[in-house]
């Protein structure tokens, strides 16, 4: 691998060909591509229409026991719904929405729709004896559904799986989490990131804006981060509010390669844009040795496609992502996507989440002066993990230098600013007061998912099959999360 000669052919289930992969190959037409990004860039190439939200949402497939069930590939077969699609788990799916502009009655459009697709989902699982439940992370999972059997059957998975193995001499991946009990683990297989369920919220911007956009979602990630946690528990323990957040870096960090003896596939990044995305992209090229180097038919022309950028892309997770995109017509256009909040609680709780993203983002973009002037990117990164371990019990840094408490700071700060970027977005004041007030409930309750979890099994012991019966019962009620009873 490290030479970069070799070409892998993969065996693929389908009666497709075989894809071919090849790293020197990729590098090449990596470096080409990225030179020929940087003059998009340089003149202006991206599209300019006003501001679009979308939404991913990850989910968990069970049997009757509430224990993980590997056949997403046989309900996406059998659902035949083009917006749901299997992810890398063999018992995880997503939900992909449409994109909708981001002003008036958005979020009940997105409601009504989230709603119908995963009503849509829970006839299809009741009729075969299946659950499902919204979750960033699964209770009742344990270490036999993190083997490399338990992969999603797609040969991207499969070759990842393995190019990483034998970066790491076939070792098993060290897990060592340490919160509110200490997690020590070595497990086998990418599938291990199968474990972890989002909820990715898209925001589409233009060129002009993306530097301020971009910046502002690093800010603001933590305290919405700290509010939405809804990952308590791995293999038995209790650890961090939002331990995907320690699980997802852990997997995806390779220590192999000859000239750098630790990279970080999964990050916060390492400072703030300063003038353009392009600065992603270049470090793409220059700081991340290819993972998935598939070779593209030469049919594939870079000037529509960007087919290796975007594969990089691809495997660089940036917690807050930046994407390209292209429109029907085969214009390119910007987007940011969040990557580190949950799934989950409810599709109400999550509509609350994205309310408060996009409020909070728009409104520190067109704030004066900049805030990536007034916090330092070390206390954003700071801000961030202390959200992902502590949940509503961290203590955040602000833009005026003061350290304050996750209620208090959304109570007193964040809400109004989130309703002040709304309204200037355009939406409609019953959505504003209906999905801000969640988010204030549930900061006067200081409950996120997680602090709810922990809360019922102190209630009822660390019985997880009853927790995850519960949360599935109260999630189809379609109740927000702060209104869920204990017993």
């Amino acid at each position: 691998m490290e030479k970069g000669t070799s070409t892998i052919t993969v065996d693929q289930t389908s009666a497709n060909p075989p894809d071919q992969y090849d790293l020197k190959h990729f590098q090449q037409c990596l470096q080409a591509e990225t030179q020929l990004l940087k003059s998009w860039f340089a003149q202006h190439r991206f599209s300019e229409q006003n501001i679009e939200a979308g939404f991913e949402i990850e989910f968990w497939l069970l049997d009757d026991k509430f224990a993980p069930k590997p056949t997403n590939l046989q309900f996406v077969k059998g659902l035949g719904c083009p917006a749901v699609v299997p992810e890398v788990g063999a018992a995880s799916l997503e939900i992909n929405s449409d994109y909708q502009a981001l002003d008036g009655k958005v979020f009940t459009k997105f409601h009504k729709h989230l709603t119908q697709l995963w009503h849509q989902c829970l006839s299809y699982a009741k009729q075969h004896q299946q659950n499902l439940i919204m979750i960033g992370m699964l209770p009742t999972a344990t270490s036999q559904n993190f083997t490399p059997q338990r992969l999603t059957d797609v040969s991207r998975y499969h070759v990842l799986d393995q190019l990483l193995a034998q970066l790491r001499h076939h070792q098993p991946i060290p897990i060592d989490i340490c919160g509110k009990q200490h997690l020590q683990a070595a497990v086998p297989s990418l599938a291990m990131n199968g474990s972890t369920s989002s909820f990715q919220l898209h925001l589409r911007v233009s060129s002009a804006d993306y530097v301020r956009y971009y910046n502002s979602a690093q800010i603001i990630t933590a305290p919405l981060l700290a509010i939405s946690c809804n990952s308590l528990y791995l293999l038995g323990k209790a650890l961090w509010a939002e331990t995907r957040i320690p699980l997802f870096e852990q997997v995806m960090t390779v220590r192999c390669f000859p000239d750098h003896p630790q990279i970080n596939y999964a990050t916060f990044g390492n400072d703030y844009v300063r003038e353009s995305l392009f600065e992603l992209y270049q470090e793409n090229l220059t700081n991340y040795p290819p993972l998935f180097p598939k070779i593209f038919p030469q049919s594939h022309d870079p000037k529509t496609a960007m087919h290796y950028v975007r594969a990089q892309n691809g495997i660089v997770y940036r917690w807050n992502r930046p994407v390209i995109g292209f429109d029907a017509n085969g214009q390119p256009h910007l987007r940011i996507e969040c990557r580190a909040l949950p799934s989950g609680p409810s599709i109400i709780d999550m509509l609350a989440n994205a309310a408060l993203f996009y409020g909070l983002t728009h409104a520190l973009a067109h704030s004066q002066p900049a805030p990536e002037s007034l916090l330092s990117f070390d206390h954003a990164k700071r801000n961030f993990y202390q959200a992902a371990q502590y949940g509503m019990d961290a203590e955040l840094i602000w833009l005026d230098q003061k350290t304050w408490s996750v209620q208090k700071l959304l109570l007193e700060k964040l809400l109004p600013l989130a309703e002040t970027g709304l309204t200037d977005l355009g939406i409609d004041s019953d959505d504003i007061q209906l999905y801000l007030t969640i988010i204030a409930d549930r900061a006067t309750k200081n409950l996120s998912g997680s602090a709810w979890q922990q809360q019922f099994t102190q209630h009822h012991g660390s019985n997880f099959a009853e927790l995850v019966k519960a949360i599935i019962h109260y999630q189809q009620s379609g109740q927000p999360m702060h209104t869920w009873p204990l017993k």
